[in-house]
């Protein structure tokens, strides 16, 4: 990381969402440079539609010396930024279709601190009110706000470890009802082994001090959660969620709209030693899927589409099929590629096809016809 106090501002993932609010996320890592000095990184994520105030100029950090009698504050840091731009696409899910937009800005905090070869441990932290309307947040607008921090243990300067980093962005949108696997992996320079979990938000700031100069002490306290959600249980009940402990891999299906809180922690052990927790605090947008309502390239389109019930196929009139010489088949596959149904679809007067999907679960399936013309592809929603 650059050297004391150069700082990088970044505008990244400019995707889809309409929400303006403030920060939407961030974490903080550190890396050995030389002798007791050591490099922090402060990352953090903010909406960046018209209205939404600028990352701090200056952010402001503290550094606690953690003692048997409570923590003690040993310095305080003000770091300005330096400003460039560098935008990227990242969609959680493409096959939403979705019209919906979000933009999120990224921006970069790099400072430098001097730590003794002491027995104690170090924390860092940073605070700043406000989040966005997480529907998983019992109190999502004024209250909820974000504490990062970071911790250097004795065993961590000792062997001058560097804290992980995150292979990429935290991705932004997904999809109701699509069953989604995103990647949430980090990786390490010194090769330590990772274990992932989701861990608790950390609430930090309030309306009446939404930037605090000075950062109180640890512990921090978690962010309160709706009824239903719990910091291992962020999407909810009837959501499916679950974090691979190895890979980082987060399964999900989420069948609610709206924005959610989510925080992760990727623990560092060298030789069965636990150096380190990197917790990154981030939200998740669920939008609704959009079907295709006009038809098909290939001469048929699909309705309606999601369904609950039934699933109707209507053929253009310039195909020319009328009522077909027999009914054809219908194979529908699930999200992982698997066959999950074959049916024979009822022939309408009209000559156009229906089958039921009321037997298979909630998500979007990949359906083949066969026809006179070949196979057809198209895609259904199950509601």
């Amino acid at each position: 990381m650059p050297k004391r106090p150069i700082i990088l501002f970044a505008l990244l993932l400019q995707v889809v969402l309409l929400h303006a609010s403030h920060i939407v996320g961030g974490y903080m890592r550190y890396g050995w440079d030389h002798a007791t000095t050591w490099n922090i990184q402060l990352v953090l994520y903010r909406d960046c539609y018209t209205g939404v105030p600028p990352f701090d100029m200056p952010a402001h950090c503290a550094l606690y010396r953690m003692e048997p009698n409570g923590p003690v504050r040993v310095d305080t840091f003000e770091v300005m930024p330096e400003i460039y731009t560098d935008t990227i696409v990242n969609i959680a899910s493409p096959a939403c279709n979705t019209t919906s937009n979000a933009c999120v800005h990224k921006g970069y905090y790099n400072f430098q601190v001097d730590l003794p070869a002491d027995n104690y441990s170090y924390i860092i932290a940073y605070q700043r009110c406000c989040r966005n309307g997480a529907r998983n947040l019992l109190d999502p607008l004024s209250i909820a706000g974000y504490t990062i921090y970071a911790e250097i243990t004795p065993i961590a300067r000792q062997l001058h470890n560097n804290a992980v980093d995150w292979r990429a962005e935290p991705p932004v949108l997904a999809c109701a009802h699509v069953p989604t696997t995103l990647p949430l992996t980090a990786y390490d320079a010194d090769g330590d082994s990772l274990v992932y979990r989701f861990c608790e938000a950390l609430t930090g700031g309030s309306d009446s001090v939404s930037m605090p100069i000075i950062i109180p002490p640890p512990p921090y306290d978690p962010v309160v959660w709706a009824p239903g959600y719990q910091y291992d249980l962020p999407l909810g009940p009837g959501s499916v969620s679950m974090l691979n402990a190895q890979t980082g891999e987060w399964y999900l299906t989420c069948h609610l709209l709206g924005i959610y809180v989510y925080s992760v922690c990727v623990s560092e052990y060298r030789n069965g030693v636990l150096l380190n927790i990197v917790r990154r605090d981030a939200e998740l947008f669920v939008v609704d899927y959009t079907a295709a309502s006009e038809p098909f390239a290939d001469g048929f389109s699909v309705f309606p589409n999601p369904s609950s019930d039934w699933v109707t196929i209507v053929f253009s009139k310039n195909k020319g099929f009328g009522a077909p010489p027999e009914i054809r088949p219908v194979w529908v596959y699930d999200n992982l590629g698997n066959m999950v149904k074959k049916t024979s679809p009822s022939l309408q007067f009209d000559g156009s096809l229906s089958f039921k999907i009321n037997d298979l679960p909630a998500g979007v399936y990949q359906c083949l016809l066969q026809t006179e013309d070949g196979i057809k592809r198209f895609q259904v929603v199950r509601e």
